[in-house]
């Protein structure tokens, strides 16, 4: 039996990428992915566009919910932890949080509120302090984000050195960008 895992995005803005994970689909026996629901795509947006789109994706999130038997991750960058039971009413399975954005403090916050509501969390690194840091996330899934959020520039050298200090982790490690 062959398998893929496709940590895809959904993007409403530009119709996804649904079509690419059913075309996998025919190609392996098991087909498993996550998809990642991204409303934040333009920070160009005003508040009252960026409400209406997350009102939009939750369209999409229920039309996902009711085709297609697979998890979906919240990529909206949580930074109040209200954030965390709306994603859960919208059917979000799992949330991101990235630690390069928030303090330390509102993380756990986030986290805790996550784990209160049954949702799963993602918790996402770049630097060796974030790495520290995310190790207290136990629950949590930990992603390494390979790009360099300052510059753009991605490097899998970022994976290499942060799966080191990460490695007592019992859950996986994810390797992003």
């Amino acid at each position: 039996m062959r398998k893929i895992i496709y940590p895809g995005t959904f993007d409403p803005i530009h119709n996804g990428h649904i079509d690419i994970a059913t075309r996998a689909a025919k190609l392996f026996d098991v087909l498993e992915f996550v998809v990642a629901i991204n409303v934040e795509k333009d920070p160009l947006f005003t508040v009252e566009e960026r409400l209406a789109l997350i009102i939009e994706s939750t369209k999409h999130i229920k039309n996902i919910k009711a085709n297609y038997q697979i998890p979906i991750l919240c990529k909206d960058f949580f930074i109040d932890t209200y954030q965390v039971a709306l994603a859960k009413s919208f059917g979000a399975d799992c949330i991101l949080i990235i630690l390069s954005a928030i303090d330390k403090i509102l993380a756990k916050d986030i986290y805790q509120a996550a784990n209160d509501l049954n949702i799963s969390t993602l918790v996402e690194v770049h630097s060796e302090n974030e790495a520290e840091i995310a190790l207290s996330f136990e629950n949590s899934l930990i992603g390494i984000n390979n790009r360099n959020l300052k510059t753009l520039k991605v490097s899998l050298d970022t994976s290499v050195k942060l799966s080191k200090i990460l490695s007592s982790h019992k859950n996986p490690l994810i390797c992003e960008s």
